[in-house]
């Protein structure tokens, strides 16, 4: 395996930080997604609500 130097490692390490910030943020993004929308399906199933046109 190649070596780098402190400065290519930095890089490197604050790369991988905002890869898992995405990935964090992505995943807390469909999280909240799916609780927004789980009160409008239980509506429209128990026919408290009406589908969209």
């Amino acid at each position: 395996m190649r070596r780098r130097g402190r400065t290519e490692q930095r890089r490197y390490g604050a790369a991988y930080r905002r890869l898992r910030e995405f990935e964090e943020r992505t995943r807390r993004f469909a999280e909240l997604s799916r609780e927004a929308a789980e009160p409008t399906r239980d509506g429209i199933g128990s026919g408290a609500g009406r589908p969209w046109e």
